[in-house]
């Protein structure tokens, strides 16, 4: 049987109504005692991060009470963002990949060499557990678990998935784009997954902290005040970030200072990455010192407190949490956000670009970092 999205969210005036149209479908199917199997197609409208609450819910209780039988349908980017990215709905489904055209295991060794040819995924050097990463399997012991990135050919490959669930172990985040995914392992899974063709690397996901405050001249006065200069190399007599976007991958900014909403208000687009679900503010303070740096045009003072691009937009991508610590993983999250479609669950398109494309992201600012352990091609 096949659950219609259409069907079932015609004349709902509500997301409730909807949801109990979906509690009857389950109901209808419970009956049938495991005879019907549902087929659901865009699975992340019922359950999951972009489903409603109530929908969501009745999904989970509809399989965990063994009524249903279900094979759900979703483009990668969606079940990342929306499934895989929720614990207790991901647990209840196993992923396929489905290679859309070809052979696919040719398929899968043509995009891993594509992935490890590229400038930003040289081949991958030397062993595959850092050193960092050994260091913490010794402290924890071989029932301690460790936060993981694991650094793969294909984020939904299937002999990876069934190792982690061999584990009881559920992805937390896919960074697709960079081939990488974050989970907590036990740490007697680790040299298992070393051993895997299909996996290139594994280190923790270690604590991030903001490197301080920038007190050296940028040479910004200089620039502007060399009118003869910037007429022959950029045919502009001045130059002040226009129409450029900014992306601080930050502790955040505090959308409410003048430094911001001077003449208008320029952030202009915010994401938490976090957990901390704070678009708004800056608690620890470190992610507006930045953003003013780059692209503050308070005039409360002349121009004493302006940025180096006091025109430029900023997009706020907070990695940082209230205490300046973040990971690994939410920096990946918000890097791959840049070079994802805006809409995730349609095709990249001239109606749907790259984020960095709709924002014209020209610069990503990312003042943090953690110890140098691994080699930089890992």
């Amino acid at each position: 049987m096949r659950l219609s999205l259409d069907a079932l969210a015609k004349g709902a005036g509500t997301s409730d109504e909807f949801a109990s149209r979906v509690q009857s479908v389950f109901a209808e199917a419970a009956k049938a005692d495991g005879q019907i199997i549902l087929f659901v197609d865009q699975l992340h409208q019922y359950a999951g991060g972009r489903a409603t609450t109530v929908a969501s819910a009745a999904v989970q209780a509809a399989i965990e009470a063994n009524h249903v039988r279900m094979i759900g349908g979703s483009s990668p980017q969606a079940y990342a963002e929306y499934i895989a990215a929720d614990p207790k709905v991901a647990k209840l489904f196993e992923s396929i990949s489905i290679d859309r055209v070809g052979n696919a295991a040719a398929d899968s060794t043509t995009a891993r060499n594509n992935r490890k040819s590229s400038p930003i995924n040289e081949e991958f050097e030397g062993e595959k557990i850092s050193s960092d990463m050994r260091e913490l399997m010794n402290s924890v012991g071989p029932n301690g678990r460790v936060a993981t990135i694991l650094q793969v050919d294909d984020v939904h490959s299937g002999e990876v998935s069934a190792l982690l669930k061999r584990y009881g172990v559920s992805v937390d985040a896919r960074m697709a784009q960079f081939g990488a995914i974050k989970v907590e392992l036990p740490a007697r899974a680790i040299e298992e997954l070393a051993k895997r063709n299909s996996v290139n690397y594994i280190s923790p996901d270690v604590k991030l902290e903001s490197f301080g405050h920038v007190t050296a001249t940028t040479g910004t006065d200089l620039v502007r005040n060399t009118p003869s200069l910037l007429s022959g190399l950029l045919g502009a007599s001045a130059i002040d970030g226009t129409g450029i976007g900014v992306a601080v991958l930050d502790s955040g900014i505090d959308g409410s200072h003048d430094a911001f909403t001077t003449g208008s208000n320029r952030i202009r687009f915010s994401k938490d990455f976090t957990g901390e679900n704070n678009t708004a503010t800056d608690p620890y303070g470190h992610g507006s010192h930045v953003a003013s740096s780059a692209a503050a045009a308070s005039y409360s003072n002349g121009t004493t407190y302006q940025g180096v691009a006091p025109g430029a937009t900023i997009i706020n991508l907070r990695v940082l949490n209230s205490q300046g610590t973040g990971t690994t993983s939410a920096l990946l999250s918000a890097l791959n956000w840049i070079i994802s479609p805006a809409d995730p669950t349609k095709p990249l398109g001239s109606t749907n670009p790259l984020n960095k494309d709709k924002y014209n992201i020209r610069i990503v600012n990312m003042s943090l970092g953690a110890p140098a352990i691994s080699t930089y091609k890992n």
